[in-house]
């Protein structure tokens, strides 16, 4: 169970961010060693301003894969495709080579 993160951190709330990334931005202030799970582009730039670790879906997928921890790279972009994530052709082409997998 997370804890309730109110109230948000000034600094953070100061970006007009959405509500999810306020509360991770604020949670990485509150908590030195956390690492966050963020793709939008301005929360990663508020989070890289504060030093703040964050690490996004295709990184954490891409880490994954090289640790052996998902079977497939390509099929997991496949259901996330399905569920709305978009990712670049070009781009996820380029990390299919780098974990030896087949676009």
């Amino acid at each position: 169970m997370f804890p309730i993160l109110l109230p948000f951190r000034s600094e953070i709330l100061a970006w007009d961010l959405g509500k999810g990334e306020t509360e991770v931005l604020s949670y990485l202030l509150n908590n030195k060693g956390a690492i966050g799970i963020i793709d939008d582009l301005n929360a990663r730039r508020c989070a890289h301003i504060y030093h703040l670790p964050v690490i996004g879906t295709i990184g954490l997928l891409l880490n994954s894969k090289k640790k052996n921890q998902i079977v497939s790279l390509k099929e997991t972009f496949i259901k996330l495709k399905e569920a709305g994530f978009y990712i670049e052709k070009n781009l996820l082409e380029k990390l299919l080579i780098e974990v030896n997998e087949n676009y």
